[in-house]
């Protein structure tokens, strides 16, 4: 018998075993990018409006111009049976280097604006049109006509009543929340190790946070949790993590988008003296990022006031 035969063919057959595993993981990776659930968070606070008057806040995040059904059908039914009162965007509903102003993130707010109020914050990908080609400069006619594309996108959406918050604030005094957007520097999503905010670079940015309303953070990277909270935000909303891509029983997400192992921020609910942020796993995916064992996800915040 031929010894050298046998093991080769152990490994080739292991090497198949191992190929047909990688190829049905993909597959089931394609398959999880449209399925959709939703997770919900019931917070409380005494800085809310009127007892007994719940409200219900969807949250956007990373969509990435994903689509669930024909004209994201399967979404707006889900976001229709909660009818909440805002819809909150937390960054990247669209992806760079993609135009937007026919994406299908566009078409899904055009048809949410309908019914509810919308508020965007941005995204790393909202910050790639709006930082690199804002000057309108660049000497690229295909960078020329993203910015173009992005600045249509804008104006059309802002025109049917969407909210930008660009380190912007907006006032909601018949629930005594604000809200607040923040967008920090691309730098702070650069791959490698994460860099500390300078000293009061969120004021710098979008001010003081509210001390006597609910006051409410679209802060894109939930890595800066403990800085958020030091701000003042009650309640950060975050994405930017795709739940880690893939989900580990009893670990959780395996890796950021800044290249970082077990990400301690990948999804769900944290809480700092007092202080909330709850992270989306996020709706779709961009690029070759897969998913598995994480399917995207809608989340609903419901706020109730407390004595």
């Amino acid at each position: 018998m031929d010894i050298s035969l046998i093991l080769s063919n152990k490994t080739t057959l292991m090497i198949l075993i191992f190929a047909v595993l990688i190829l049905l993981l993909f597959l089931y990776s394609f398959a999880e990018k449209k399925m959709l659930v939703t997770k919900e968070y019931i917070l409380s606070s005494n800085k809310l409006g009127a007892k007994g008057k719940d409200r219900a806040i969807v949250v956007l995040a990373d969509l990435h111009n994903n689509t669930f059904g024909k004209n994201n059908s399967r979404l707006i039914k889900k976001i229709d049976q909660i009818s909440p009162d805002y819809i909150l965007i937390a960054g990247d509903l669209i992806t760079k280097r993609q135009p937007c102003s026919k994406s299908h993130g566009f078409s899904l707010l055009q048809d949410l604006l309908k019914k509810y109020s919308i508020y965007y914050g941005y995204g790393n990908h909202e910050q790639y049109f709006q930082m690199d080609f804002r000057d309108g400069t660049d000497q690229h006619e295909e960078a020329s006509q993203l910015y173009r594309d992005w600045m249509e996108y804008k104006r059309a959406l802002e025109s049917m009543g969407v909210k930008f918050l660009d380190n912007e604030s907006v006032t909601l005094p018949e629930d005594n929340l604000k809200i607040t957007g923040l967008t920090i520097d691309r730098d702070f999503f650069s791959r490698g190790r994460v860099q500390e905010f300078p000293k009061n670079y969120i004021n710098s940015l979008v001010g003081d946070s509210d001390s006597k309303r609910y006051q409410i953070l679209l802060a894109h990277n939930p890595v800066y949790f403990h800085e958020y909270c030091s701000w003042g935000a009650d309640l950060t909303l975050s994405g930017h993590v795709h739940g880690g891509l893939v989900r580990l029983p009893l670990i959780g997400g395996l890796i950021s988008p800044q290249v970082r192992l077990f990400p301690k921020y990948s999804e769900g609910s944290f809480t700092k003296e007092g202080k909330t942020m709850v992270v989306s796993r996020g709706l779709g995916s961009h690029s070759c990022m897969i998913r598995i064992f994480n399917p995207p996800e809608l989340v609903i915040i419901r706020l109730n006031r407390e004595d």
